[in-house]
């Protein structure tokens, strides 16, 4: 009798286990899943960045020696290029990385085209490879470090925890993976803040904001057409913080904070009785009309006015397109 009981105990254990190993997390509203287990990477612990939105989420596989970080938040301007380099700028100012390679393109969840960059290099007591992929508007970024493993055995935990990743949905067409070049000189951009914003401006600027938010999601603009901008070198904000590009024609600027989907912008639009210009900041929740300038402002004095609205400590003068991002509300399990 006993040896009965064990073997439908065992067969019992043999049929759950491929269940528990399909067990995932899954997040709905970009559709991307993972199992919460890859080979000797474990999910240990995850986070809402977003304060519940599930905007900005941050998985944690791995151990002390080898930790592994997924991040997955809707970014303003998707385009994993320009993001990518904004990686590699923080990462050389912060870990001390170095005897990189050129970085190289991958394709995930079934893209039309390669939609994400990555990179293995070395750094201070051992190894740490990147990378990067762009899926509509979410960014999905990896980080796998180890004090034990050499480049090459960190690159290989990366082709692991790539080929895990499953996709709800169809990827979307993916933008350039292009970043725009250098400026050949400089524009004046001397426009002075407007103090007292009457409704109706407010009003006008937010429905020109409009535009400013479809290309903040990548609708046009600097995330899909890179080739109408420019990268402006002579700045007051030091690169490892901030990249700033312009468009060519001078007819709007963007900058990308950190390496985590944040920016500020500015662009002309026209309001009755006035020529203005509007401010706008855009993290992974939303996009805000932040502040109404007589002319295109300066860049360096700008971003100041900004950068509360992007570290989340303000509110802007007025939210444009929303918080649900495309694919709707959801929750991740």
């Amino acid at each position: 009798m006993i040896r009965y009981v064990v073997a439908i105990l065992v067969a019992l254990a043999a049929l759950a286990s491929p269940a528990a190993a399909q067990e995932r997390w899954r997040h709905e509203e970009s559709g991307v899943s993972l199992p919460r287990r890859i080979g000797e990477m474990r999910l240990s612990q995850e986070q809402d960045a977003s304060g519940g939105g599930n905007y900005d989420v941050i998985l944690q596989y791995g151990n002390a020696a080898t930790p592994v970080t997924v991040y997955i938040y809707r970014s303003a301007y998707p385009n994993a290029a320009i993001w990518f380099e904004r990686i590699r700028l923080a990462m050389n100012e912060h870990v001390g990385s170095g005897g990189s390679v050129a970085p190289r393109s991958f394709t995930l969840g079934g893209a039309s085209a390669p939609n994400g960059l990555r990179e293995d290099m070395v750094m201070r007591g051992g190894a740490t490879g990147v990378a990067l992929a762009q899926v509509g508007e979410w960014i999905v970024k990896l980080r796998v470090s180890s004090s034990r493993l050499d480049r090459a055995g960190v690159s290989a935990r990366m082709d692991q925890l790539l080929a895990a990743f499953e996709f709800a949905r169809p990827t979307p067409a993916p933008l350039p993976l292009a970043v725009p070049g250098a400026c050949a000189g400089g524009l004046p951009m001397r426009g002075d803040r407007i103090a007292n914003v009457t409704s109706e401006a407010l009003a006008g600027a937010a429905a020109f904001a409009m535009v400013g938010y479809g290309e903040a999601r990548g609708n046009g603009g600097l995330a899909a057409e890179p080739g109408l901008w420019c990268r402006v070198t002579a700045t007051e904000v030091p690169a490892q913080y901030a990249s700033l590009y312009r468009r060519r024609d001078g007819s709007g600027w963007v900058a990308l904070f950190g390496d985590s989907g944040r920016a500020i912008a500015a662009a002309p639009t026209n309001v009755p009785g006035q020529t203005t210009s509007y401010l706008w900041a855009s993290t992974p929740a939303s996009t805000q009309v932040v502040a109404l300038y007589d002319a295109l402002p300066d860049p360096d004095a700008a971003v100041l006015v900004g950068l509360p609205v992007v570290v989340g400590q303000a509110r802007g003068l007025a939210e444009v397109g929303g918080r649900t991002p495309q694919g709707g509300a959801g929750r991740k399990n």
